[in-house]
């Protein structure tokens, strides 16, 4: 292994002087890295380069995760707790006892255990359901972490006035010239706004709880054993405070989509009913004992609150001139945010299939 990797490397205590290190994935948000194994059964390790355009506070980001994963650790070493395995990344400390390292050029890095998984080819019924179990158990295992003991990694990151307000100001400025060209996604926005407060009305009474939620649900983020089991949740910058409808409506907006989030043809962009109930199985295998009536009732509204923030989201940006999303092509965000309001039509319509299908479930996990 070359410079400055070996550097970093051996930071954390680690010596793998003849181990190459390859660049892994695309588009993410740290910059990440394949430390091959080191020794016979060593399933090697992940370095990250951290974003710190995104979290800000390395300290407090890195702080966070040790916070959440020794809890999880403890939780799942109960003797009382579900018997079921759940993977999730470890991070190593330097040899000065912290969980990141800092360079000479101010770049942050951090190391963890790699964990050894197969790369999901398709979505079928088992994998989406498994998906569903593996983030149930993520709640399940979390519950009764206190809120206040975990930092907001991403402030106002599913505050829908906060979306409402910088759409507001991306419209009303205009810097790019480009409200012309999406005048009918910026009316469905507003359309919208008022029907989508339910949840957050319902938060600030204090009949749906905050809890420690994983707040980036998508595929992507579970990883898949040799026998197509899910096994692990990864990326967990992002857990912090949230309400459980953040991680249901995410998944479920991601999973059930039977199109590309960035399809130019929305007749592909299909909401697909099996893949909805196959998460709902898993999810709420895990969950729907603990979880109060108030947020299983309100489930329902999940899907379409994530899917119209993400549209907000992306014709934000749009109208911004892509600032933050990547691009491939001058109209990516505005097709991105077509996709999640041709989505929002297709769940309005099947909204009711979907509500039995989660009132059964919901009946069937309590034992009623």
């Amino acid at each position: 292994m070359r410079d400055p990797y070996s550097k970093i490397v051996t930071e954390f205590g680690i010596d793998l002087p003849s181990v190459k290190i390859s660049r892994l994935g695309h588009g993410h948000i740290h910059e990440t890295f394949r430390i091959g194994a080191g020794s016979p059964g060593s399933a090697g390790y992940l370095l990250q380069k951290i974003n710190q355009n995104v979290f800000h506070d390395v300290p407090e980001l890195m702080a966070n995760l040790t916070r959440v994963t020794q809890y999880l650790r403890q939780s799942m070493s109960q003797p009382d707790t579900k018997n079921s395995l759940l993977l999730f990344p470890l991070y190593r400390t330097t040899r000065s006892g912290i969980p990141f390292y800092r360079d000479d050029e101010g770049n942050c890095w951090r190391i963890c255990q790699f964990i050894p998984h197969v790369p999901m080819k398709s979505l079928k019924t088992a994998a989406v359901e498994g998906a569903g179990r593996v983030f149930g158990l993520f709640l399940f295992y979390l519950r009764e972490l206190p809120v206040e003991d975990v930092r907001e990694t991403l402030p106002n990151f599913h505050t829908l006035t906060s979306r409402l307000e910088n759409f507001q100001v991306a419209v009303q400025g205009n810097p790019r010239r480009r409200l012309s060209t999406c005048q009918s996604e910026v009316d469905q926005i507003r359309e919208r706004r008022e029907a989508m407060q339910t949840v957050y009305q319902l938060a600030d009474k204090g009949e749906i709880p905050w809890r420690v939620t994983h707040n980036d649900t998508k595929m992507d983020n579970v990883l898949f054993g040799q026998n197509g089991a899910a096994i692990a949740v990864v990326d967990l910058d992002t857990v912090m405070p949230g309400l459980v409808h953040y991680d249901f409506g995410d998944a479920i907006r991601t999973c059930a989509n039977r199109g590309a989030e960035d399809a130019q043809d929305l007749d592909t962009v299909e909401f697909d009913l099996t893949r909805f109930e196959a998460f709902s199985r898993g999810y709420l295998g895990e969950t729907a004992e603990f979880l109060n009536e108030a947020e299983k009732s309100t489930l329902i509204e999940a899907p379409q609150l994530l899917t119209y923030l993400m549209a907000i989201r992306f014709l934000t940006d749009y109208l911004l001139g892509d600032i933050y999303y990547h691009t491939d092509f001058p109209l990516h965000n505005l097709v991105r945010a077509r996709v999640q309001l041709r989505l929002l039509k297709q769940m309005a319509l099947k909204r009711p299939r979907m509500e039995r299908i989660l009132r059964s479930l919901c009946q069937l996990k309590c034992g009623r």
